[in-house]
């Protein structure tokens, strides 16, 4: 890593933005969608085969009916943990697996459209939704979080580990380092794509997280303390789900949530960040992964 200025102390009057630019933004959970409990398997309820699919599922299908050969992305729960034999049989209708999701009892397909409806028909699947895609998103403002309040009983994050589930985080910044020590202290990606930009590693090609990461925690360094981060001293995990132009899906999400879980510990991690949206295409009550998640995330 390279080396790093010093970080002085700064200014704290003003708390509104930060090296990053004035708007500021937070979503401590944030899951626009794919969120997360405990499904009801639709079988077990003596529901027919095609409840087994999100209604939007079954909207594809028609809409490929004439392409079968169509790829799709779903996210397919099943019953029980899913052994290798399930995705075997996936891999034998011609299907992709992507991120293994076992937050939800299940993983990320990439399946031709003809082999949606076999896919529900194994006994083992409780439920096929799609993966959706979805973006970053940056909506909320300090006043909406009462930053002040945080600011003023000498709140700063130390020792608090903060999950940034973005579109990484680039951590040669001054205002994410502790003298001459980066606050990023962990780094994964989950898009598959390239991290890298003229034969350097470049962990955020497209600037939203590392943006969302000074929002969060930069200590205003840049800026003389003019410009600082809601928690200046935090500890910053980055989990990568955007690429370079700022897209990412339902089950990238999924994955990383699994990881800042299973790193909880090990980072001291008591927040997640996830400024990304897209639409609301079903109700929480009809969506057993966005159950299925927050059971998961509860316990």
């Amino acid at each position: 890593m390279a080396s790093r200025k010093s970080v002085t102390p700064g200014r704290r009057d003003e708390r509104h933005s930060t090296a990053w630019g004035k708007r500021l933004s937070i979503v401590v959970l944030l899951l626009t969608g794919a969120v997360f409990g405990q499904q009801n398997v639709a079988s077990e309820r003596g529901m027919r085969v095609s409840d087994r699919f999100d209604p939007e599922v079954t909207r594809i299908m028609s809409r490929f009916a004439a392409r079968p050969s169509q790829q799709v992305k779903v996210i397919v729960q099943y019953k029980q943990a899913p052994k290798t034999a399930a995705f075997s049989r996936v891999q034998n209708m011609g299907g992709r697996v992507g991120h293994h999701l076992g937050l939800v009892r299940g993983a990320a397909f990439t399946v031709p459209a003809g082999s949606l409806q076999a896919l529900a028909n194994d006994p083992e699947v409780a439920f096929v939704s799609l993966d959706h895609p979805l973006k970053g998103m940056d909506d909320y403002t300090d006043a909406a979080m009462n930053v002040s309040a945080a600011v003023n009983a000498a709140y700063d994050g130390t020792g608090i580990g903060v999950a940034v589930i973005d579109s990484g985080i680039n951590d040669m910044h001054s205002d994410l380092a502790k003298e001459t020590v980066s606050r990023v202290l962990y780094h994964q990606d989950f898009t598959g794509t390239t991290t890298y930009l003229n034969y350097k590693r470049v962990w955020d090609l497209y600037g939203h997280g590392t943006h969302v990461a000074g929002i969060i925690g930069g200590n205003g360094n840049k800026s003389n303390g003019r410009y600082a981060g809601v928690a200046p001293n935090v500890n910053l995990i980055d989990l990568r789900v955007l690429d370079a132009n700022g897209a990412g899906s339902d089950s990238e999400v999924i994955a990383a949530i699994q990881q800042a879980i299973a790193l909880k510990d090990t980072y001291n991690i008591r927040v997640i960040n996830l400024s990304l949206g897209r639409g609301i295409f079903s109700g929480y009550a009809q969506d057993p992964l966005c159950q299925a998640v927050e059971s998961a995330w509860r316990a």
